[in-house]
C-alpha cells in the first residue's frame, strides 16, 4: 500500500470515529432528557395523589403512593420536606442503569 492510500484510509477512519462519537453523544443526551421528563411526570403524579388524599382527609405516606404513568419509575427513597416539597433519590426510569434524584424541583443525575 502506498503512503497516499494509507493516509486517505487513516483520515477516513478518523472522520468516521468523530462522526460515531457525535451520534453516540446525541443519543445519550436524548435518553437522559427522556429519563428526566419521566421523573418529572412521576413527581407530578405523586403530587396529585397526595393532594387527593389530603382533600379526602386521609393523608397517606408518600412511600405508599403507587402511581401509573407512561414510563416506569422506581425510586429508592421518597420524602416530603417540611415545606411540602417532594424529594426523590435513587430513581431509575424503565430499568435504566442511570440513577436520578429530584431535589428543589430539579432532576439531577446521581
Amino acid at each position: 500500500m502506498n503512503k497516499k492510500a494509507f493516509f486517505v484510509l487513516v483520515t477516513a477512519m478518523i472522520i468516521a470515529y468523530i462522526i460515531y462519537r457525535i451520534i453516540v453523544g446525541i443519543i445519550g443526551n436524548t435518553v437522559d432528557d427522556a429519563n428526566r421528563r419521566g421523573i418529572e411526570e412521576y413527581v407530578e403524579a405523586i403530587k396529585l395523589e397526595y393532594a387527593k388524599s389530603l382533600l379526602n382527609e386521609n393523608a397517606i405516606d408518600i412511600n405508599s403512593i403507587d402511581v401509573k404513568i407512561s414510563t416506569s419509575v422506581e425510586c429508592e427513597e421518597k420524602n416530603i420536606t417540611s415545606n411540602g416539597e417532594i424529594e426523590l433519590h435513587g430513581c431509575r426510569v424503565e430499568n435504566s442503569k442511570r440513577k436520578y434524584s429530584y431535589v428543589n424541583k430539579k432532576v439531577e443525575r446521581e
